[in-house]
């Protein structure tokens, strides 16, 4: 499963943390909160990998992760796009270094090398 944050750290990818944090300055202060759209607070959402297409050059790889998103565990549906995510390894650990994600639209439908 994929964590998504709206702040300054965009994913969290099984537990591995960013390899890069941004600096203090520009987090929140302390004890403010940071406005959350209302739909992710009540609805929540559900996303499960449904292919994978990885590249990787000595200790960097980057993945295209195809998902598929739903409002319930098992209910229909809802979306679908493409994770892009880059990681580096440090000899010990994964460390994501960016990811970013688009959502699959009219216009933009999931090429079929990304698609199971």
């Amino acid at each position: 499963m994929i964590w998504r944050s709206l702040g300054p750290v965009v994913v969290s990818l099984l537990g591995v943390t960013p390899l890069l944090a941004p600096p203090a300055a520009t987090q929140a202060p302390a004890g403010k909160h940071v406005a959350v759209p209302t739909i992710l607070v009540h609805a929540g959402f559900f996303e499960r990998e449904i292919h994978r297409v990885t590249h990787s050059y000595g200790r960097v790889v980057h993945a295209f992760s195809t998902y598929e998103e739903r409002r319930a565990a098992d209910g229909p549906v809802v979306g679908r796009g493409i994770n892009s995510i880059e990681l580096f390894w440090d000899g010990t650990r994964w460390w994501i270094a960016s990811a970013v994600w688009f959502d699959e639209d009219a216009q933009h439908p999931i090429p079929p090398e990304y698609l199971p």
